[in-house]
């Protein structure tokens, strides 16, 4: 299964549930966006919104696809945080 940076979200959700249910040989590519929020925008009298994190997505094994407050950054400078690692890497 391919994935990439673009794959957030439910595609996540499947990706992991594929993988952890052993439906797949491997997944390639790179670390997945980390999207696993689902939120809900309730409108405001002045014509605003407030939008707020109704639930978050998880794995069948039971991790989180999205790392809330987990972000930080490793020594090369790169953003470490939610998202979903491949099993086999393929940096473009």
């Amino acid at each position: 299964l391919l994935m990439n940076e673009g794959t957030a979200s439910s595609a996540e959700v499947f990706a992991a549930a594929l993988h952890d249910n052993g439906r797949l040989v491997a997944t390639v590519g790179s670390k997945t966006y980390g999207k696993g929020l689902i939120l809900h925008t309730f409108p405001m009298p002045d014509g605003g919104g407030l939008r707020i994190a109704v639930a978050e997505y998880l794995t069948p094994s039971l991790k989180h696809v999205t790392n809330v407050g987990g972000a930080r950054y490793n020594a090369n400078g790169d953003l470490v945080g939610g998202g979903i690692y491949p099993d086999v890497q393929y940096i473009s």
